[in-house]
This record gives C-alpha cells, sequence and structure tokens, in this order.
C-alpha cells in the first residue's frame, strides 16, 4: 500500500493510516520525486511570494516550489506524477 493522491490518510507518530480502512502502510522510506505544481497551474497573482522556480525534472516545464523544504528528491510537475492539479482557490 502506498500513499495516492484523492485518498485521506491519518499521521499517527510518524505512522501513516489509510482513513477508509485504517490500515497502516509501510514505511516510505527515501521519496522518489518531490511533487510541483507547473507555473501555468496558478492563476494570476496566486504564486507565493516566497516561492521558488525550477524545471520539471522530466518534461522541463517550469514549476514552482517551496525553498524553505528540503526534499532530496527530482522535482517533477503534477501532470507528469499523473496527478490531475485541483484549481487552487
Amino acid at each position: 500500500m502506498k500513499v495516492e493522491p484523492g485518498k485521506f490518510y491519518r499521521v499517527d507518530g510518524g505512522k501513516f493510516y489509510d482513513l477508509a480502512t485504517g490500515e497502516e502502510l509501510p514505511p516510505q522510506g527515501k521519496p522518489v520525486a518531490w511533487i510541483c505544481r507547473r507555473v501555468d497551474d496558478y492563476g494570476y497573482g496566486q504564486i507565493p511570494g516566497a516561492a521558488g522556480f525550477d524545471e520539471c525534472s522530466l518534461c522541463k516545464a517550469p514549476i514552482v516550489y517551496n525553498p524553505a523544504r528540503v526534499v532530496d528528491a527530482p522535482r517533477v510537475c503534477m501532470q507528469c506524477a499523473d496527478i490531475k492539479p485541483e484549481p487552487l482557490p
């Protein structure tokens, strides 16, 4: 079992549990990708002021990420990760 988009989980003491089944997920280990939004996913004026910019390591589209976070994984856009971005409020 793995964490998947569109599902809901709870974290208890660093462990993930699927809310639908209550099943505990196995330890995740090192992340394989840092999922980011494409610049095009944002409307005018919606990109946070402290955002970092890069390109998707797969398709090279411009992406936005949070530079305050440190993730040891390649940055990949949501589209390349087969995630349909939800509209931002």
